[in-house]
This record gives structure tokens, sequence and C-alpha cells, in this order.
């Protein structure tokens, strides 16, 4: 569908909608604030499709073991692999990120306003404990005029707040198929000025695949000061140890079928697979005087040591060191421009990223009467920076009472630079630089006060990051030369709000966006014959996104309510030549052109509730000639539990049952990849009994 045609559809849907909804001028919205804009708005108020999710929908009756379960239902997000925690979870946001080789890229993922990942767009999740965060907001869509490099959309979490005066003490244990247990302990209080919250999380799986074991610890520590009102101080430690994730690797479409449960023979052979550990500390200091002047500086340091192993003779063996540290400082102003609303917030972000990257090849041992492949001789040595430094300026202007204006615009310097330490083969150090001015508008039209039309336009860029530019294909060390950044503009308009149906306040919540992006310069993955799990990059000529995202949900009855959601996304090759093959026209791999997800959720007055979900996917294509897929499946997951409460103390049982009819699936597709082993099996059906434990004196 042309963007003009779906652009007159929404104008009409939304007027329509706003006719309807003045029946009852007097309802107002229930707003939800949101923080990943950076000017704080209501989600009715953002120019932006934004999607916002509470802590009951987080932490109520979910395997908590990362953002996946929680994500799930969001328009325009697609997720993969998440079972195999050596790769981590794959997140794409309008195709965004659909690309990665592993963990989260093309995407800003941030906890309290610490970014989980590096300045070069990688994300990393293995450290995160989704059983403490309250809220997450999912900003879609191009958002480089607000955090710069590989923003094409922000995942914003916020961790819980102690507030009460007595001691907060949570347990959760849970155990399930595939031998998996959760172990989880909170304390949390507020003393005077002072706030704290501590958690621990332990987790363990055997996996559903062979050779696809897990284990993990995480930490995280809270403490806010707030001496006087308009002053705040917050201290985030968080530490991750994950020293066991077994990658089972992919298989090829016949051999899933045959064996879903079976690893890759070189997975096997070689043992991959990763052992992260990671520190984190952080701070932020808040100030705000007069209501209208606030200033915040946020600071931190990440340290991460990773090692592991690819099923890769010559060059398996990895070890990457890692120290990565930030200072963001903003103004906002909050005033008036003649008698016109205005806000404005300026800042700048410093970030610096150090890789100290290793490669070995691996040498048989046969000592123990069983050969096992070890670290062997060195070929690879480098020291990878990657440094940024940017500068942005929001403006949020209000002419008429129902109209709102954001003008955003930021600038990027970027250097990278990488030093040869493995001289055996000559130098190959290597530099790039890279500056982006990334302007954006958007536009909030308040057609009732229940029903908001939106729109706006934005540019987009994001460089390759240092693991893909040292993925060389000519075998060498340094950066690729051949990668260049993609570039990305962006259109989209939209409607949202709530429609009253009842005189009693029952209504639908309502969520419509269509969106067009050009691209060029899009980083694909590739493989190499005889390099199987190693990905390289090469970037394509033009693309072309168009979609449409819709969302509702409505209260069937006063515990029940009903959640449906459904992405079109028509994502091609405008202009994609390698060698002298052309894709121009295929649809890009990795991203289901239609994906349906209805939920059905009651939460009763005793303490009863279930959850009902299911999600229908259509094919996703493995390469670019779409000459390979996973075809379409149905999953269907079920909760059921009960929260008791007994003077000061909760108890919550639920059983949690997925993939409910044991339905075929692939959990991941690995893009063009050698061989033609694209395919990881998800799940069959997956159970597991949690019961949680809640205390408090107040």
């Amino acid at each position: 569908m042309k963007l003009a045609w779906s652009t007159l559809i929404i104008l009409f849907v939304c007027f329509t909608l706003s006719a309807v909804a003045q029946s009852d001028t007097a309802y107002q919205s229930r707003p939800v604030e949101i923080i990943a804009t950076r000017l704080t708005v209501t989600d009715l108020n953002a120019p932006v499709s934004v999607s916002v999710i509470d802590r009951a929908r987080i932490q109520t009756a979910t395997q908590l073991l990362s953002p996946h379960e929680v994500l799930h239902g969001v328009p325009g997000v697609f997720a993969l692999n998440p079972n195999n925690f050596a790769q981590d979870l794959r997140i794409s946001i309008r195709g965004f990120g659909a690309r990665a080789a592993f963990g989260i890229r093309g995407i800003r993922v941030f906890t309290d306003g610490i970014p989980e990942g590096t300045p070069d767009g990688q994300v990393d999740v293995d450290n995160l404990d989704m059983g403490v965060v309250r809220q997450v907001e999912v900003v879609r869509g191009a958002a480089s005029g607000l955090y710069g490099n590989a923003a094409g959309g922000v995942i914003y979490l916020t961790t819980e707040n102690p507030v009460t005066r007595k001691p907060l003490i949570e347990f959760q244990a849970a155990a399930g198929s595939f031998g998996y247990q959760r172990y989880q302990l909170k304390i949390g209080q507020q003393v005077g000025k002072l706030q704290y919250l501590l958690s621990g999380a332990h987790q363990t799986s055997r996996g559903y695949r062979d050779w696809s074991r897990m284990s993990n610890l995480i930490l995280n520590g809270k403490l806010i000061y707030q001496p006087r009102p308009g002053r705040k101080l917050s201290l985030l430690a968080n530490f991750g140890d994950s020293p066991r994730a077994d990658d089972p690797g992919a298989l090829t479409a016949d051999a899933a079928r045959q064996d879903p449960r079976a690893a890759g023979a070189n997975n096997l052979l070689f043992e991959t697979g990763e052992a992260v550990r990671q520190y984190r500390l952080g701070a932020t200091y808040e100030q705000t005087w007069q209501r209208k002047h606030q200033v915040q500086i946020t600071t931190f340091h990440t340290s991460r040591r990773l090692r592991n192993r690819l099923a890769i003779a010559s060059n398996g063996f990895g070890d990457l060191q890692r120290q990565y540290q930030g200072l963001y400082l903003n103004y906002q102003f909050t005033g008036k421009i003649e008698n016109w609303p205005y806000r404005l917030k300026a800042g700048i972000d410093a970030d610096a990223q150090a890789d100290t990257r290793q490669r070995f090849a691996y040498i048989a041992d046969t000592t123990s009467g069983k050969t096992r492949y070890l670290q062997g001789n060195q070929v690879l040595h480098q020291l990878e920076t990657f440094r940024s430094l940017g500068f942005y300026l929001l403006q949020e202007i209000q002419p008429l009472e129902q109209l709102t204006v954001t003008l955003t615009g930021r600038f990027d310097n970027l250097n990278l630079q990488s030093a040869d330490r493995y001289l055996n083969d000559g130098d190959q150090s290597g530099k790039r630089h890279f500056t982006r001015l990334n302007p954006s508008i958007g536009i909030n039209y308040r057609v009732t006060p229940s029903v908001a039309l939106y729109g706006n336009y934005a540019n987009t860029y994001e460089t390759p990051s240092l693991n893909e530019l040292s993925n060389n294909p000519a075998g060498t060390g340094g950066f690729n030369p051949a990668l260049s950044p993609q570039e990305a503009q962006s259109l989209e308009i939209g409607c949202k709000g709530f429609l009253q149906m009842t005189k009693s306040g029952k209504g639908v919540k309502f969520d419509l966006a269509i969106f067009q992006i050009e691209s060029k310069n899009d980083l694909a993955p590739y493989q190499i014959e005889g390099q199987p799990g190693k990905t390289y990059f090469r970037n394509i000529g033009q693309t072309r996104r168009r979609g449409i995202e819709i969302g509702a949900s409505y209260p069937l009855a006063r515990f029940l309510k009903i959640q449906a959601t459904h992405t079109f996304s028509d994502f091609t090759f405008k202009k994609y030549l390698v060698n002298t093959t052309d894709y121009s026209g295929k649809f890009m791999p990795g991203i289901p052109r239609n994906s349906t997800q209805l939920e059905l959720r009651y939460t009763g007055a005793k303490g009863l509730f279930f959850n009902l979900q299911t999600g229908i996917v259509q094919k996703v294509y493995a390469n670019d000639a779409n000459s390979a897929f996973a075809a379409g499946y149905k999953l269907i997951n079920l909760r059921i539990g009960k929260n008791i409460k007994w003077h000061q103390l909760s108890l919550e049982p639920y059983l949690g049952l997925n993939n409910i009819t044991d339905a075929s699936y692939m959990a991941n597709v690995q893009l063009n990849a050698a061989n033609d082993r694209f395919f990881e099996p998800g799940a069959g059906i997956f159970g597991r009994i949690v019961i949680k434990i809640m205390m408090n004196d107040e």
C-alpha cells in the first residue's frame, strides 16, 4: 500500500473515531508518563509511536529470563533467539536489528538512564534482571535525533523504587521443563531521605536442545538519596556472571525436521559457547529550581570480559576485554514564548569504548583419551576504540492548546581506531572517522481530549560495530575497509487514543501507525563456506520499509481484558547487487510480512488470574535470495495462578505452559548462513511452576 493512500486512510479513521469520541468530551485519557523521549510527555501527547508495559505485565506470571516475554504483543517489534543464551536475544523494531549476528543491533536500550549497549551500537542483555523492572517503554521508529548512533528504536527500562518505610522482602522460586530453575531475592526500604533496593537472581537450564546449558547470576543495587525537594542522587550497581552458555548452533532444514533437539556436529566437536562476566557502576544527579530549570548529570563505567568458542578451527577461540564509560549532561528549561508553552532541552553525550580483542586457533588435546580442542596459537590481537561525542537540542512548543510541535537536532562526532598488536602478518592498524547531523520534527494534534493524531519525520544513521568491522573477510586484522555507515529517512503518521463505549468509562484503547523508511548502505550479514557461525557484513545499495502497526485493548468484563496487535511489514531491497547476483526486489530476511498477537487476561477480585496468549507469525526468509525460509507458526501460551494474602504476607503460586500445542517452529534464523545451516528449532511444550512470596509490614 502506498504511503499517500495509507495516510488518507489513517486520517479518515482518526477523525471518524474522534467524532464518536466527542459524545463524551468530559473524558480525559488515562496518562502514562514517557521518559524515553527525553522531554517527558504522556503517551497520548508523544509525537511518536510508543508502547508502555507496566509492572504487573512484566512481573506477573512471566519467566523473567529476558525481555522476550515482556515485549510480547508490542506492534512493530519482532524477537528471535530467546533461548540461546550464547548468542543472546535478538530484537528488531521495524526491521532495525534483524541483521544482528548476536545480541541486539540498531536499537538503543537503557536501564534507569544507563545504556545497556556500547556506543558502537552493540547491545547484550545477559546481565539484565527483568524481576526488578517496573516499566518498559518502546519507542518504535527513528530516534537518532535523540540518542545518536544505532537508534532505529529505543527500549527504556525503569527499575523499582522502594517507597516503604518498613522492609520489603520478596522471594521467588521457579522450576520447569528442561532443567529450568530460577531463584530471586529482593529487599528494599525507605529510611528517611534514603531509599535502597537490593536484588539477586540465579537461573540455570540444561536447555531444550543438546549442548544448550546455561547458568547465570545477576546482582543489582539501587540507592536513592533526596536531601531536599528538587534534588536527587541515584547510585546504581550491577554484576552479571554467566560462566556457561552453550551454543548448539544452527541446522539445515532437513536436520531440523529430523531431530530438532540435535546440536550441530561442529558445535559439539568444538564445544561452542561463551562465558561472560560484567560489572557496572552508575550515578545520576538531578536538580530542579524555580520549577523552570533542571540539570541532570549521569556517569557510568562498565567492565566486561567475554570468552567464546566458535566452530572454526583456524580462529574460533575468542577473548574480549571491554571497558566502557560515559558522561551525559543536560539542561532543561520550561516556560513560555509569548503566551505559548515552551520547553527546551540541550545536552552532551560523551562515550568511550575500548576493546582488547584476541583470537586463537584451536589445538587438539588427546591426553585424556578423548580429543578436545583447547586454546592454541594467537592469530589476532588488537586494541579497538570507539569514541563518540554528541550534542543535541530538543524544543517543544505549543502554539495551540491542541497542537504540539517538537523539533530535534543532534550532531555526532565519532572516532574509531584499531591498533594492531599482532604483527606477524604486518601492522594492520586503521582509523575511521564519521560526523553526522540528524534533524527531526514531530507534530501531535489532540483532535479530542482522548484522541490524538501525530506524525514525524527523522533521519537516522548507524555505523558498523567494532565487532562487525574487525570481522574482515580478507582474513587479516584491522577494520574491514569496505563497510560504510547506513543512513535512513523515516516518515510516520498515526492515530492513538481511547474510544469510550459506555457511560461507565468502558472503551477501547487503540494505536494505529503507518510508516515508510528509505535507507542506503544497510549492513547485511553473510557467512563464508567452511566458516559456519562466523558472520561478516557488507553494505546494501538501497532498501525500502513500509509498514502498518495496529494495537487495541478492550475490557470484555470487569476483570477480563482482550488485547490484539497486528504488524504488516513490506520490507524490500530496492538496489542490491552482489558480484553478478541481483537481489533487487527481494523481501528482506529475518522479518515476517505479517504477525498477529492476541491476549486474553483475567485478574479476579479474589486473586485468581490467568493469561492466554496466541502468536501467529508468517514465514521468515533466511537469505537474501529468498530461497530458504522458516515456515510460519502459531504458538499458544497459558499462565494461571492465584495471589493469596494473609496479614502482611502475600503468596503467589502459578503454573505456566508455553507452546501448549507442541507446535514445531524456528526460534532463530541465522541470515545468509554457510552450508544452509539457517535454523535453530524452538522448544516444544514447556511447563514451569513458580512460587513468589512477598512480605511488607505496610
